[in-house]
């Protein structure tokens, strides 16, 4: 999920929101909180920058 948001052209959203949407996406599919927070916190800060339109 995250990863097809950060390759789209033009971007529908934003890197943050990109990161959000793949923490929920990952919620609905029942990985646990604590793994979630990491794997968000390594796309928020290592992923790359984009913006919506862009």
């Amino acid at each position: 999920m995250h990863n097809w948001l950060c390759e789209e052209q033009p971007h529908s959203v934003d890197h943050r929101m990109a990161a959000d949407i793949f923490n929920e996406a990952m919620a609905v599919l029942g990985e646990p909180a604590w793994s979630r927070a990491i794997m968000v916190w390594i796309v928020k800060w290592f992923g790359p920058k984009f913006r919506a339109g862009a």
